[in-house]
């Protein structure tokens, strides 16, 4: 309770933990009390224990903790009792013990994450000059902490790709962009080195832009020239299937290479960055 800034328990009594201390993301979006689990509680009547989640002092200020809740019968219904644990010192422990482990310890957090939920797009607009209009957006992928801190790709990425973990990941990102492309808005994506070539993720594609009808113009590939130096055949070989299905072709970091020239006679490029 003093952890929280209240004085005694008494200012808690009767009000909902949710909207009281638990009401949004670390990020600063809200969150939905559907999706709360202390407010399930109330309705399953099974005990819950999170391992990392974030609270919110009374000034306004977060807390990470861990917490469990357990149901009890009240005289007008269910209610909860709700335990938590501050775990600041655990989390500073774990930053600094992560340099040592390096990438293993980056794969189990991106591990997590792709089995919960916490991967996220941002749309980042591309704007043509002479007219000023938002012609298409950029998916910017991240990734979100147990406590809603938002983790840049830098970070997570390399460990993905060491561990086998990017495929999930190319394979979440384009779900979430041909489902956005289905409502008529335009959207890059780009795919990771791994994926060029990779037949898999050609069928991912395909099966997702008819599973929600988007148009294939709307979703629009980016391909970093590095990965297409890895193999040129493969990478000339992936971009016309895409362009078959009517999706237009980016190579990004256009010039980090020696041979940037021979690529734009030898793809389909609609367009460098």
């Amino acid at each position: 309770v003093y952890l929280l800034g209240y004085e005694s328990a008494d200012d808690l009594l009767g009000r909902s933990p949710h909207a009281t201390f638990h009401y949004r993301h670390l990020d600063g979006t809200l969150y939905p009390v559907e999706e709360c689990p202390m407010s399930k509680v109330r309705v399953s009547g099974q005990p819950i224990y999170i391992h990392e989640d974030t609270f919110w002092r009374r000034d306004g200020s977060p807390v990470p903790v861990s917490y469990s809740s357990a149901p009890i019968d009240l005289s007008d219904g269910t209610g909860a009792v709700v335990a938590f644990h501050d775990i600041t010192a655990l989390q500073a422990e774990r930053e600094r013990l992560r340099p040592k482990f390096g990438d293993v310890a980056w794969f189990e957090e991106v591990r997590q994450a792709v089995a919960k939920g916490r991967l996220v797009l941002y749309a980042q607009p591309i704007i043509e000059i002479v007219t000023g209009a938002i012609v298409k957006h950029e998916l910017l992928l991240r990734m979100l902490s147990p406590t809603g801190q938002v983790i840049v790709p830098g970070l997570f990425l390399p460990a993905a790709e060491r561990y086998g973990l990017i495929d999930d990941i190319d394979r979440w990102v384009i779900t979430q962009a041909t489902e956005i492309a289905a409502t008529g808005k335009s959207v890059a994506v780009n795919l990771s080195a791994e994926s060029v070539g990779r037949t898999e993720i050609m069928l991912h594609i395909e099966r997702e832009l008819v599973r929600t009808g988007a148009d294939p113009r709307c979703v629009p590939f980016e391909i970093t020239e590095t990965a297409v130096m890895k193999d040129l055949q493969d990478g000339r070989r992936f971009a016309n299937r895409l362009v078959a299905l009517g999706c237009s072709f980016a190579l990004d970091d256009f010039g980090t290479g020696y041979g940037s020239l021979t690529y734009l006679r030898q793809l389909p490029i609609d367009y460098i960055k």
